[in-house]
């Protein structure tokens, strides 16, 4: 077994952050009031809207009530999910007994009811119950998180360090060691780990599970699960994949949801590399492999800078964190606190062209990507999410000056709801809503749904 100190490429040193939250990283950033990190949670619309098919009646049901519970914004009695599904009391109690053994659901405390009669039972879903691990990797960290049905975070590590051009054997075989520790650190034997979801910055084949490529880790045709390995009790082949942004994306989307907020957005974050994800409807569109969304290299200029990925001129070589520090003449693991310290301290006309080129570069790439989509609402996450105060005089001049619907309609920059490290809970909720959207298969294997009509 590797140290968990041990570097992960050459000259890199790693240490711990414990207890990592969904509320860590909310502190304010120039211009802005604190960052609303709120909770995450399953995705049930889906299941709402979901249509029959050849899906057995006692399927449907299960589902439907399942679905009410799981979408309601706060916890729901048995009438009120017969009312809003069509089903009989009866069927819906029959139904919601078979998800409380199961350990689907739980009972909160009874309430008085509103008029004469006898308190009402409500009802959410079940607390550390079941529960899925969250594995992430990026530039600058690798993650590990466990999420319970609630969308609760029962323990969670980030450890940071430079995984550029890491091995990638190394750089997961540390992963494994980290998500075996959160699993530990959940402290509570009592849950069933239900799956895994490992999240990476790179195209990814959905049907081979390999990573095609991660220009920046270095990282090129490799079987990510397989240099993984178990995770007890989860078996490497059984760990689903998909692409960081893409799933820090869908972490977002559930929370604009719960606030009834815009659910078509473009989605862009990133730190030495910038990714994106276009949400229609409260779905990323491209899907979860990270085929589409590398926004990074996006041409600014065709004879620019090289980029890590062979073309040159790419959006990341103006705005990736490494690139900004380098141009700026800082180290180029410079951290973007570090860096945003050292704009505001004293004026360094270094940092100041740096920062005013990476604002012009992304509004040259925003506007080209607003021009040829509907969506005008966009999300800048991550490190773009601090740097928004200080590059947005560049970025407005460049979206007024190119978006040609700028005059009546220009798009509207907004932070994230979710924290940093949003990509491992929503991997580890992409399990868990698997779970949900199958989960007559899964009572069935229980002989816990016979009795269900």
């Amino acid at each position: 077994m590797l140290p968990l100190e041990r570097s992960c490429s050459s000259g890199a040193r790693m240490s711990r952050e414990r207890s990592w939250t969904m509320q860590e990283d909310a502190g304010a950033v120039k211009g802005h009031s604190p960052l609303p990190t709120q909770r995450p949670r399953i995705n049930a619309r889906a299941l709402l809207g979901k249509p029959a098919r050849q899906a057995t009646l006692r399927e449907s049901n299960l589902n439907m009530v399942a679905a009410h519970v799981f979408a309601a914004d706060e916890p729901v009695s048995r009438s009120a999910i017969a009312d809003a599904s069509g089903l009989t009391r009866a069927t819906v109690t029959r139904i919601v007994e078979i998800l409380i053994k199961a350990r689907i659901l739980e009972e909160l405390p009874p309430q008085p009811a509103g008029g004469v009669g006898r308190p009402v039972v409500p009802l959410a879903p079940a607390r550390g119950s079941l529960v899925a691990l969250g594995l992430e990797v990026n530039t600058a960290s690798i993650g590990a998180c466990v999420v319970d049905l609630t969308g609760d975070v029962l323990a969670s590590e980030v450890l940071p360090g430079n995984f550029i051009d890491s091995d990638p054997s190394l750089t997961l075989a540390q992963l494994n060691q980290l998500g075996a520790s959160v699993l530990r650190d959940a402290g509570d034997t009592s849950f069933e780990v239900v799956g895994g979801h490992l999240s990476l910055p790179g195209i990814i084949s959905e049907t081979t599970g390999i990573l095609h490529l991660a220009p920046l880790l270095g990282w090129r045709g490799i079987d990510a699960r397989q240099l993984l390995g178990n995770i007890n009790p989860i078996d490497s082949r059984a760990m689903q994949l998909g692409n960081v942004t893409a799933l820090a994306s869908a972490a977002e989307a559930t929370l604009r949801h719960r606030d009834g907020t815009n659910q078509n957005f473009l989605y862009v974050a990133g730190d030495n590399s910038v990714g994106s994800s276009l949400v229609i409807n409260g779905e990323p569109f491209s899907g979860m492999s990270g085929w589409n969304g590398n926004f990074g290299h996006t041409t600014i200029e065709a004879d620019g800078l090289p980029c890590c990925c062979g073309a040159t001129g790419c959006l990341d070589t103006y705005i990736g964190r490494g690139n900004m520090a380098v141009y700026a003449g800082l180290p180029p693991d410079t951290s973007m606190a570090s860096f945003l310290d050292q704009a505001a301290a004293h004026h360094n006309p270094r940092i100041s062209a740096a920062l005013a080129r990476a604002g012009n570069a992304l509004g040259i790439a925003l506007a080209d990507y607003v021009n040829s989509t509907p969506v005008k609402t966009i999300v800048l996450a991550d490190n773009l999410a601090q740097l928004l105060p200080w590059i947005q005089p560049q970025l407005d001049e460049q979206l007024r000056k190119r978006v040609l619907a700028s005059p009546w309609l220009m798009p509207v920059l907004e932070p994230p709801r979710t924290s940093r490290h949003a990509a491992m809970v929503g991997g580890a909720l992409t399990v868990l809503q698997g779970v949900i959207a199958n989960l007559h298969e899964r009572l069935e294997s229980k002989r816990w749904v016979s009795t269900v009509s």
